[in-house]
């Protein structure tokens, strides 16, 4: 689901629109819930993925209303634990951010290679993340969670949606993800704006920012991907990732956004984060990490080592002091 390959777009610091408000959409009510009795596995449904014919879904359709749900899942310790050590989260007693990304990820999975779906989960791309932790999961808890297709939105160049997932712990809503994906489309529509496509933003300097060095080995993407459970063929090997048209293994984006949460010290707990990919980020390689302190929280970003190419940014706050 990584394809990373997304329109150009920037962090849009709205109200409305960029998740620093952090209203959850609405939840379709009336959606049938498929009830699941355990995680799905990854592995079949990535090879599911890989070789399922899908139809398309014609420009201006709404995608099915889809929605699914398991009653009690917990994050594994030893994943926890390993994930912290990869990600550079430090210890705490209850669940970072990210965490419960990682049990939500078989739910949409599920989701997106349901029969009734018409696009094909392979070559979709990971645009943008928003998180709101509402309250502290202890480590090791057992939570509920759910998660169903979104609002559909048409762009020039493709069709966006949302994938909502949530998290209760003892009947309250903890955790609250939207995960925002694009398909590219080949049709008349998309081809035109290609042709008038203007460049990217501009780069702004950030002079007051902190900026610190990472070092990503050639093997994260298999090291992640254990933990994740997200073995997407990018992600892993050269050859593997050349299948899909990109010249080396590319990280996964929530590692991204775990380990930039991780190294601002983000709680688990009345914290919101919005996020957006900008570009891949080959493996192995060296990128910043910047940070800076804002009227709304923390702003942050990665760029690559030597070019002033922004690779992903985003903003952290405090539930309350929104």
């Amino acid at each position: 689901m990584d394809g990373w390959r997304s329109p150009s777009r920037s962090l849009i610091l709205t109200k409305r629109e960029s998740g620093l408000e952090f209203g959850y959409p609405t939840s379709m009510s009336d959606t049938p819930v498929k009830e699941l009795r355990s995680l799905p596995s990854l592995g079949p449904l990535m090879m599911k993925a890989l070789f399922s014919s899908k139809k398309g879904l014609a420009r201006g359709s709404e995608l099915p209303a889809l929605a699914n749900q398991i009653e009690s899942v917990q994050l594994d310790p030893h994943r926890l634990a390993r994930m912290r050590e990869l990600c550079c989260i430090p210890e705490s007693p209850e669940l970072p951010p990210t965490a419960l990304h990682i049990l939500a990820a078989p739910l949409h999975i599920d989701l997106l290679t349901d029969k009734r779906f018409p696009i094909k989960a392979m070559g979709i791309v990971h645009a943008s993340n928003r998180i709101r932790c509402l309250a502290p999961v202890p480590a090791g808890a057992s939570v509920s969670m759910g998660c169903e297709i979104g609002d559909t939105r048409w762009k020039n160049s493709g069709l966006e949606f949302d994938l909502l997932s949530h998290a209760s712990l003892n009947g309250e809503r903890v955790w609250e993800e939207v995960t925002t994906i694009f398909s590219r489309v080949n049709d008349d529509v998309a081809k035109q704006s290609k042709k008038g496509q203007r460049s990217s933003d501009p780069f702004v300097e950030w002079p007051d920012a902190e900026t610190n060095h990472w070092a990503l080995p050639g093997n994260l993407g298999r090291a992640y991907g254990t933990i994740a459970g997200d073995r997407n063929p990018i992600h892993l090997y050269g050859w593997t990732a050349k299948l899909f048209g990109f010249s080396r293994p590319i990280i996964h984006g929530v590692y991204l956004l775990a380990r930039a949460l991780g190294e601002l010290a983000v709680a688990g707990h009345e914290t919101e984060n919005d996020i957006v990919f900008k570009r891949p980020v080959p493996l192995p390689g060296v990128v910043r990490f910047q940070y800076r302190k804002s009227e709304m929280g923390t702003d942050y970003r990665i760029l690559r080592e030597k070019a002033n190419k922004v690779l992903l940014e985003g903003r952290v706050g405090s539930i309350k002091s929104t």
